[in-house]
């Protein structure tokens, strides 16, 4: 699914005059995305003319829905999926060319996601589990020279998500 994904990036960036990627990812509590991604798109291209590849990134969330569990009870299990949806998201954006902008947007718990993708964060979990770990080291982040992150209202731990900022690509364990 992955390989797919970048295929398709890839071909679209090719015939992109401005080469750039831009990343929507939505945060907790959130059943779909959809009509927000289009609101920021629709404000974007507003914005400046342009040619841009859009990425949007769709992942459990564990909305609390209309019949749900309280929010205090899956904003766990909800942070936890944002190390693994991170990893996929590393996955596609080291796979595209290193002279591709990216540009990345991300609101509340989607910061989560977007941080993990581009450097290790497992270090901001209590009691990591032993295969994001693993995932963390496996996978190489972006090399691209051009990446640009909006944290919109970011529900992330402060200074233990940045540990391991400058060690990006390093396998590394505290």
């Amino acid at each position: 699914i992955i390989t797919q994904h970048v295929d398709q990036l890839k071909e679209k960036l090719g015939k992109s005059k401005d080469n750039t990627l831009v990343v929507l990812v939505h945060g907790f509590n959130v059943e779909d995305g959809t009509e927000d991604f289009n609101f920021l798109k629709k404000e974007i291209n507003a914005y400046k003319t342009n040619d841009y590849v859009y990425l949007d990134v769709y992942w459990d969330g564990n909305t609390a829905g209309k019949l749900a569990a309280p929010l205090k009870t899956i904003w766990g299990t909800a942070q936890l999926n944002s190390g693994y949806v991170a990893m996929a998201l590393r996955r596609i954006l080291a796979k595209i060319d290193n002279n591709t902008k990216i540009k990345i947007i991300a609101h509340s718990l989607g910061s989560s996601v977007t941080t993990g993708a581009l450097f290790n964060t497992y270090l901001k979990f209590k009691s990591p589990p032993a295969d994001l770990i693993k995932e963390n080291l496996k996978y190489p982040t972006s090399n691209a020279r051009d990446i640009k992150l909006g944290l919109i209202a970011p529900a992330i731990p402060g200074e233990n998500t940045f540990v391991n900022f400058f060690k990006r690509g390093q396998v590394h364990i505290n």
